[in-house]
């Protein structure tokens, strides 16, 4: 019995299954809230997961891929082994233990380092590896120095003490504000990278992936929908206090819709980012003329930087975001050190 439990879990709720639908449906909001900051529209739910669907049933035209078949695979058992050491709808997990912030952080790491790797066993050259290499780092070091603050205030690297801790003291879920917001930018760089590529080659293969239909496709963009919502939980948990002491359904649908919020303002994000890039960021389509916004599958994925963007976020990070993500650790050790 205990096994069918663990199945359950792991395929059913909250596993793949509930990452795989709900992502969807994220993707669906997102492309929703895109289209009206825009001025187009979009089509209505159930047509776009019909679509969502249709493109398993396509033959798959991506050529030579060879390692990179792997990737979304690896980025699904991430994204389903991160879901399962965070308080979904309830104030506990269902794999709990000292420290295990860090192991989900490098549960998110590792679908963008996987690429990384892949990226150099492709048969392509590397002409941009140092800046793939620095903004992966840069996005690992922001990440968990955002992180750390709450972690430092709750006095615990224990994603779900530190869940109850924001939970009891709403107070500080403000207080968090800048290291939320440099966790989102973190995440956005980190699924930037899962499918970045390193030369003109690779560029045209993976904009297939993005343009073309078939099952790999599909299981790319699945993938991608669902890492982005482990995210979600996992900041959900760490700076929003998860489901705030509730349970049952209400806890599952202040879940679904503070994840949705994450979401929506991933996506601002990215505009953000975008915008303080002086433009320097071109998207796929103006690269690839056959690419739509509806093939898109993720904030942010498929964008080419130039190097003039990648200096300017370089610039960002480092000499904003970093420097303001140590103020916000050290104004926690204080408050910690004044509550005792």
């Amino acid at each position: 019995m205990e096994i069918l439990i663990s199945l359950f879990y792991l395929f059913i709720f909250p596993g793949f299954l509930f990452l795989s639908i709900y992502g969807t449906v994220l993707e669906w909001i997102n492309k929703k809230f895109l289209a009206f900051l825009h001025r187009t529209t979009e089509t209505n739910l159930r047509q776009f997961l019909i679509d969502s669907a249709r493109i398993f049933s396509e033959k798959d035209i991506v050529p030579g891929l060879g390692a990179s078949y792997l990737l979304p695979f690896i980025t699904i058992a991430s994204a389903v082994t991160l879901i399962l050491l965070v308080p979904v709808h309830s104030n506990s997990a269902l794999s709990s233990f000292r420290g295990d912030l860090i192991v989900a952080i490098y549960l998110l790491a590792l679908p963008a380092v996987a690429g990384f790797v892949i990226s150099l066993l492709s048969r392509h050259s590397c002409l941009n590896l140092p800046e793939r290499l620095a903004e992966l780092l840069l996005a690992e070091v922001l990440f968990l120095l955002a992180v750390m603050a709450p972690a430092v205030l709750a006095g615990t690297w224990n994603t779900v003490e530190i869940s109850r801790f924001m939970a009891e003291h709403p107070m500080f879920i403000f207080l968090e504000i800048p290291a939320f917001l440099i966790s989102l930018i973190a995440l956005q760089i980190r699924l930037e990278k899962i499918y970045a590529t390193n030369s003109p080659g690779e560029q045209e293969e993976s904009a297939a992936i993005f343009i073309q239909p078939g099952s790999f496709s599909g299981t790319v963009k699945i993938s991608l929908n669902m890492e982005m919502l482990a995210s979600a939980a996992l900041i959900n948990a760490v700076f929003l206090g998860g489901s705030l002491g509730t349970g049952g359904l209400v806890g599952l649908v202040l879940f679904l819709l503070k994840t949705a919020m994450v979401s929506l303002i991933l996506s601002a994000v990215n505009i953000f980012l975008a915008k303080a890039m002086a433009k320097a960021v071109e998207p796929v389509k103006e690269t690839y003329p056959l690419a739509s916004e509806d093939n898109v599958l993720a904030p942010g994925v498929g964008q080419i930087k130039t190097t003039e963007g990648f200096t300017n976020k370089i610039n960002l990070c480092w000499k904003v975001l970093f420097p303001l993500a140590l103020a916000q650790i050290i104004l926690n050790a204080i408050i910690k050190w004044k509550l005792g």
